[in-house]
């Protein structure tokens, strides 16, 4: 019995460098999503995790988009997890869905329904998206109580809709990028830098791929949540003390104006240390 034929392509045009190319971006393809599928995150494989995992108690909302592939940002389902322990309600999803977030989020208020405070996080292609997410909230009348991007690639401006914005990124690892005020934000915006103005947040194992995993980060993001849910401090209005004769005829100097401009302008201002 004579063999089958071989109906492969023929050698002259397996020779040609277009053939290889397409042959190496197919292959490439097919294991991006064998990784996807082997490599899925847990609460992914189990829909009973899934459904622990966005469930809340609170008045607070959250949703945290992971980065590329879905499979190099799980420090993101570890902090959902911590924040729904803290009675936030929590839903992890990949950056790619996060027009359908916005959708799912307008319609909910449109309604008159949704969470009392809503947070936005994300991590890389997922910080990125996250303003994208903001801003498609903003053109539909729907505030950001707080946004986090972590080691966001290319972020846009931060939008006016948002309240207050806290960025943690890398400045020396070529991925994170510091965060700029759109038009019209007012809010208060920190870049917090683990390289300059942050190093107690950074450590030498740290890299764009797993700075999503620091538990020193999940810590300080946890508790900015929480504080969102806490009545505001009350401040004690203490008498100044009598000036004397010569301080009462002196001349008080005019504020400058680059003060009033960054309590007005929403300013980058350096995080607090902890």
């Amino acid at each position: 019995m004579p063999l089958p034929q071989n109906r492969s392509f023929p050698p002259r045009i397996r020779r040609r460098p277009w053939f290889a190319l397409g042959r190496n971006l197919i292959l490439g393809c097919a294991l991006a999503f064998t990784a996807v599928i082997v490599h899925r995150p847990a609460h992914a494989q189990n829909p009973q995790a899934q459904r622990q995992l966005q469930i809340g108690a609170g008045q607070t909302e959250a949703y945290l988009l992971r980065g590329l592939f879905n499979v190099f940002s799980l420090g993101m389902d570890e902090l959902g997890r911590k924040l729904a322990a803290s009675g936030v309600k929590a839903h992890v999803v990949n950056h790619a869905e996060w027009s359908s977030v916005a959708s799912s989020i307008i319609e909910s208020r449109s309604r008159g329904q949704g969470p009392a405070r809503l947070v936005l996080i994300g991590h890389s292609f997922g910080g990125n998206d996250i303003i994208l997410l903001a801003e498609k909230l903003g053109r539909n009348g729907v505030p950001v109580d707080l946004l986090i991007p972590v080691d966001a690639t290319a972020p846009n401006p931060v939008p006016a809709n948002v309240m207050r914005a806290t960025n943690y990124f890398q400045s020396n690892n070529g991925f994170g990028s510091p965060l700029r005020a759109g038009p019209g934000f007012r809010g208060r915006l920190v870049n917090a830098d683990l390289v300059t103005n942050r190093p107690d947040l950074n450590s030498a194992e740290l890299g764009h791929t797993s700075i999503d995993k620091s538990p020193r980060i999940h810590r300080e993001i946890v508790g900015m949540v929480a504080a969102l849910g806490r009545p505001p401090r009350r401040v004690v209005q203490r008498k100044p003390a009598q000036p004397s004769a010569q301080a009462q005829t002196a001349p008080q100097p005019a504020a400058p104006a680059a003060a009033e401009a960054a309590v007005t302008t929403g300013a980058i201002r350096t995080a607090p240390r902890p």
